[in-house]
């Protein structure tokens, strides 16, 4: 085989340069968020921006959530619109199946805080969770932190189950995307405790399969929100 015939086999065929794309635009895209929106980089680049009088601690929490709008959901929706030219709606941003998406939460939310409840106790969780150490100071402030915080969770949430999931079930087929999915968003929880890494393999089969059911991110959306939220709460409940 010629050199010229090689270099035409790396070439992605019509049908697989939308995956080919995703497949790709994710490290990149993921990478820099990690690096550039990061907790981290706002206390070594923008935290002498602020007077001292200014709580630094809630103001990365902020810049956290809004990072993630603009990286995790904001960049893969342009892409979408602009290079697919498909519909936001396609890839899970709809309202759907609402009944079933109100079982799920119903059901399997109670469990999942229920099971957490021993790891909540750990001096492992309670050093992690909540992100901001004034949350329980109020219930104003709780909900305040619980709402920025929820930015976090529309840009993963989209990324991994809207931007990937429904971008690559085309090419892929449902099984196979719900895997590929899976597994940088359980690389996305290094640094967490052990049984959340392993808890975000699952999480990412369950999900996923429950976002296709659904047709919609925004039923997984509210339940990994509360799945956190209840976390913390669990965590400072046990302080």
């Amino acid at each position: 085989m010629q050199i010229k015939d090689k270099i035409k086999t790396l070439i992605p065929e019509k049908k697989d340069k939308k995956p080919v794309f995703i497949l790709l635009s994710v490290p990149f895209i993921f990478t820099i968020w990690k690096y550039q929106g990061s907790p981290v980089f706002f206390d070594r680049n923008l935290a002498q921006i602020f007077s001292s009088s200014a709580d630094l601690e809630f103001l990365r929490i902020v810049y956290y959530g809004f990072s993630s709008i603009f990286f995790l959901f904001l960049i893969p929706a342009l892409i979408i619109k602009f290079i697919f030219k498909e519909k936001l709606s396609n890839y899970g941003l709809r309202i759907a199946d609402g009944k079933f998406g109100l079982k799920v939460i119903l059901i399997t939310y109670p469990i999942i805080i229920l099971s957490m409840y021993p790891a909540s106790l750990t001096p492992e969780y309670q050093g992690l969770n909540p992100m901001y150490s004034d949350a329980g100071k109020s219930v104003p402030v709780f909900i305040l932190y619980a709402a920025v915080y929820g930015l976090y969770y529309i840009g993963y949430e989209f990324f991994f189950r809207g931007y990937m999931l429904f971008g690559l079930r085309e090419r892929f087929g449902d099984t196979y995307a719900i895997l590929i999915q899976t597994v940088p968003s359980c690389i996305a929880h290094i640094g967490r405790p052990e049984s959340e890494m392993i808890s975000s393999i699952l999480a990412g089969l369950v999900f996923g399969y429950l976002v296709l059911r659904s047709r919609s991110i925004w039923y997984v959306l509210v339940l990994h929100w509360l799945i956190g939220i209840g976390c913390d709460l669990l965590c400072l409940l046990a302080k």
